[in-house]
């Protein structure tokens, strides 16, 4: 296959040659055996150069701009590294694969909640500049099978070459694979960059632009979600917080932003007029001000700006009650130490139980008059009482049973029924019982002799008996044949002379 793309290559024109892509996808996941919603594109940057892909999407067939290199600093663009790789995927499919997002190019949220934002049965991807001009595409009208990943031909590696020809024959079927590792950098555009249009500037309360003395002032850094309280102790109404993050030297108003909450960040929330963040500072929103409510199980918390996701969402799973989700250096974790409206602390364990039950403090509290101090950890313990001092005297003609503790009628001797003939009467409870004897066996036992009538032989052991003399009998004829013939014939020799 390799040779017949090389020869095909070769026949084309220097023109055609040169309008192949320079970012090319390489592979497309558009559903899991697991969820519709899990979804995956791979890029390729088939250059030597890096190539700014900042304001590039994918795009799918009903023209949905599903997944974009869009930064809210204007000022960040995305590089796609030479010879590298850009993984594009859908945050259930991160999730699933328990990945960092960070691990990733970019991190989408998906456009159905049913069907995802591709479709497996039949789709066109198409990857489109910030011209809008379509860099490449990939269609596909049968259903890409169960477990398996839709790839482009790779022909050579060290770099690494993919089939181009733009026929069926550049791509195939494969296992699912990990994916590349992020090769996209994202730092400040040069300034000849002219490749992105200047965006327009924003004039609204948030301060994303403004103008002092004629200079730009620079474009303001979202706001970031930093701390949250799930689950309050007691009533969770107005007392759940999500606390926000100004990085900015100037104060920002939140006229333009919206809370997200739920599981899949499916309620918003706008928040109230004149509602600021002082600069560098915290700001810890309510839901008594804000008519939120938090899962108390699980969940997502975000915060979108003019309708656009702003950062990554916060995750969280089974939070304690009275402990809050934190932010400590890009990491979050749990603590019991909620600061709303401050820098966050780490969690710290309670020690108080461990001092008041140390053996010394526990030496210097008395035990009770029914109690009794254990050596081995020092508490107070119940001293064990003497049961039988509360225990209800038997009525006359009961026993108290010593392993049960409980009284039982006693029979007498006038109103004994007697046993049956295999019955004996156990002298504790006075009842009948059977009398289990020893089987007979047809063999004697050791240190022990067995009779047995002479009525009682069979027939067979007399047969038995009489077949042993008879061959005793005849043995000894046998052996004795020519003695018994003499005297025979002496015998008769004397009756004939008589």
């Amino acid at each position: 296959m390799g040779l017949v793309v090389l020869a095909s290559s070769a026949c084309v024109t220097p023109t055609h040659a040169s309008s192949a892509p320079t970012v090319i996808i390489t592979s497309v996941v558009a559903a899991t055996q697991g969820s519709a919603k899990e979804e995956m594109i791979t890029l390729y940057n088939t250059t030597s150069e890096e190539i700014d892909i900042t304001n590039w999407c994918l795009v799918n067939k009903s023209a949905v701009r599903f997944a974009c290199f869009t930064y809210d600093d204007p000022t960040v663009h995305a590089f796609l590294m030479q010879y590298g790789y850009a993984t594009i995927i859908s945050e259930n499919f991160a999730d699933d694969l328990r990945i960092d997002h960070r691990y990733f190019s970019s991190v989408y949220t998906v456009t159905n909640q049913s069907s995802g934002s591709i479709v497996n049965s039949s789709d066109t991807i198409s990857l489109i500049d910030a011209h809008n001009q379509v860099i490449d595409t990939k269609t596909w009208s049968s259903a890409i099978p169960t477990a398996r990943v839709l790839t482009r031909v790779k022909l050579f590696s060290q770099p690494d070459t993919y089939a181009t020809t733009g026929g069926i024959a550049d791509w195939a079927y494969d296992v699912f694979y990990t994916p590349p590792e992020n090769n996209v950098a994202l730092r400040e555009a040069a300034p000849e960059s002219a490749d992105v249009p200047e965006p327009e500037k924003d004039t609204s309360s948030s301060g994303q632009s403004d103008t002092q003395g004629g200079e730009a002032a620079s474009p303001l850094l979202p706001l970031q979600i930093t701390e949250l309280l799930l689950d309050a102790e007691g009533s969770d109404i107005n007392n759940e917080f999500v606390e926000l993050f100004n990085p900015n030297n100037q104060s920002v108003s939140l006229a333009d932003y919206k809370l997200l909450v739920g599981t899949s960040l499916e309620k918003s929330y706008q928040f109230p007029a004149g509602l600021t963040v002082e600069p560098g500072g915290y700001l810890a929103v309510y839901n008594n001000v804000v008519k939120y409510s938090l899962n108390n199980t699980e969940g997502k918390v975000g915060l979108s700006r003019s309708g656009k996701l702003v950062g990554e969402s916060v995750s969280y799973m089974y939070p304690n009650e009275g402990e809050t989700w934190a932010l400590f250096d890009d990491a979050w974790s749990y603590t019991n130490q909620p600061t709303p409206g401050q820098p966050n602390l780490v969690s710290v364990e309670d020690d108080t139980e461990n001092e008041l039950t140390s053996p010394s403090q526990l030496a210097q509290q008395p035990c009770a008059a029914n109690q009794y101090r254990s050596s081995e950890t020092g508490r107070c313990r119940l001293l064990a009482t003497n049961v039988a001092k509360t225990l209800t005297p038997c009525k006359d003609g009961q026993v108290r049973s010593a392993e049960t503790n409980r009284c039982r009628a006693v029979a007498s001797a006038s109103t004994r029924i007697s046993c049956a003939e295999n019955q004996t009467r156990n002298p504790e409870t006075g009842r009948c019982r059977a009398v289990k004897s020893m089987p007979k066996v047809g063999y004697g036992l050791k240190e022990a002799k067995t009779t047995q009538k002479s009525s009682e032989v069979s027939w067979y052991m007399w047969g038995a008996i009489g077949g042993v003399i008879a061959i005793i009998v005849g043995y000894g004829i046998w052996e004795w044949r020519v003695e018994l013939r003499m005297a025979w014939e002496r015998l008769i020799t004397a009756i004939l002379k008589k």
